[in-house]
């Protein structure tokens, strides 16, 4: 039988995963309400409104989750008590989320949960992420800093949005919240509602020449105060880079000696082509300072 959208681009998502290193994990929809205290969910948040199972096996499996990261948490724990000190795992489930009139049926959305530690930071599960917001087509895409998830550190987490959709989270957990589940490495996750990154999918792709005229490669490396966000870097870069500004890739992130406490190094690579001509070393050179000026001025970035 033929495949339907849905899950056409559910192995799409699967294959991007599997390629990125990661396993496949499957839990439960039952859980404990003991969660919610493990994970530091407030007393009065919307995740404690659940569908209640009649008959249960247990109180471990008593309530439908209304969360994936209790699950991802505890396949992560699974892992570090076996001694396994590297690991990338991922799961496609659903949680389901109490209709105010009890005679409806509860609201259920597919979620992706990532979950890794061990030689892992913020930015291999964002890599993780892009890796299937690129294989879906999704654009319009943009991470924003995130403080109020309390299952999340509150410096390191980002919120993903999907234009002015907010569609899930990512960043390293809470530490009270791996002392819970007895993890002592830094734990990563992301949550990420499925039904809305397959709504703003786009399969098509547009074929595109390869380029007739060679391209210039520069590197930029600056200073900036360790609260600058990433992607506002990236936005005067794309600003002021203008239609000179092939592409930019971020290759360096850097913390330690040589830079002041406070500050941080960020490195990218920038390429600068257009396609009906070479570009001159005078053209890029403007364009390229244009940018550190506008990094200096509204970042206060210094060039390294």
């Amino acid at each position: 039988m033929a495949k339907n959208k849905t899950q056409k681009l559910e192995d799409k998502v699967i294959e991007a995963l599997i390629s990125s290193g990661l396993n496949q994990s499957i839990s439960y929809s039952f859980v404990s309400p003991k969660i919610f205290n493990k994970i530091l969910v407030p007393e009065n948040s919307e995740l404690r409104k659940v569908v209640t199972i009649k008959n249960p096996l247990g109180e471990d499996y008593s309530i439908m989750r209304t969360t994936t990261i209790a699950s991802m948490m505890e396949s992560l724990q699974r892992n570090y008590t076996r001694s396994n000190d590297k690991v990338r795992l991922f799961e496609i489930g659903k949680v389901y989320i109490a209709s105010e009139d009890e005679n409806n049926l509860p609201e259920e959305r597919n979620i992706l949960t990532i979950g890794m530690y061990g030689e892992a930071d913020y930015f291999h599960l964002k890599g993780v992420v892009e890796n299937v917001l690129e294989v879906l087509g999704v654009e319009k895409v943009s991470f924003k800093r995130e403080s109020q998830n309390t299952a999340f550190h509150p410096g390191k987490t980002a919120a993903l949005y999907v234009g002015k959709e907010c569609t899930g989270i990512l960043g390293e957990i809470h530490p009270d919240v791996c002392e819970n589940y007895e993890v002592s490495e830094r734990c990563y996750m992301a949550e990420l509602n499925l039904d809305i990154l397959f709504r703003n999918a786009a399969l098509e792709r547009k074929y595109k020449p390869l380029p007739k005229f060679p391209a210039v490669t520069r590197d930029l490396a600056v200073m900036v105060n360790e609260e600058v966000l990433v992607e506002e870097i990236e936005e005067i870069i794309k600003k002021q880079g203008g239609n000179l500004l092939e592409s930019y890739r971020l290759f360096d992130v850097y913390q330690g000696k040589q830079i002041p406490e406070g500050k941080k190094s960020v490195a990218y690579a920038l390429i600068y082509r257009l396609e009906d001509r070479t570009l001159t070393d005078k053209e890029v050179n403007k364009v390229h300072d244009k940018i550190l000026r506008s990094l200096e001025y509204k970042l206060g970035a210094e060039l390294r």
